[in-house]
């Protein structure tokens, strides 16, 4: 083979640069294959949304927090849906990861128009610790109704016919 500059190079040479971008390729496809579970993921937050704005819930509030479903997520599924309707994301796991008091988390509940649960959800620990304190205040919370969205996502929301 010849490079631009006349200069033969051995075919070995060309043999392993072309074995090692195939390496680098088959690599780099390698993160395809949890391409199902990221679908998953947007498909969860999307049904989220799609609660939200059918019930016209304007606050959301998300109690577990997980890779499969967080704030990040909802937040994208609210930028994707193009509705005029604002809906505002707002995500428990940030408050128990930094300790703070669980009477703002509270506060927080008290005042949402729907409150996200992913069942069985722990992991991460460090920021799902306080998920059953919220489950336990939104049962005794009369005005909430559970929907499940999707097979392991409930919305507990407020003013909603279903």
């Amino acid at each position: 083979m010849l490079t631009g500059t006349g200069v033969p190079v051995p075919r070995r040479s060309v043999a392993l640069s072309a074995a090692l971008v195939s390496i680098i390729l088959i690599a780099a496809a390698f993160p395809m294959q949890f391409r199902a579970q990221r679908r998953d993921s947007l498909g969860r937050a999307d049904a989220v949304v799609a609660q939200a704005l059918r019930c016209r819930n304007g606050a959301i509030l998300l109690a577990t927090d997980s890779a499969t479903l967080n704030d990040s997520l909802l937040s994208v599924a609210v930028d994707l849906t193009g509705e005029a309707t604002p809906l505002d994301v707002r995500a428990l796991g940030p408050r128990a990861m930094y300790d703070l008091p669980i009477s703002g988390d509270f506060q927080m509940l008290a005042q949402a128009d729907a409150v996200v649960f992913q069942d069985d959800v722990i992991f991460p620990k460090f920021s799902n610790t306080r998920v059953k304190d919220y489950k336990r205040y939104i049962d005794q919370q009369k005005e909430y109704a559970p929907t499940q969205v999707w097979s392991d996502v409930t919305v507990y929301t407020r003013h909603c016919s279903r």
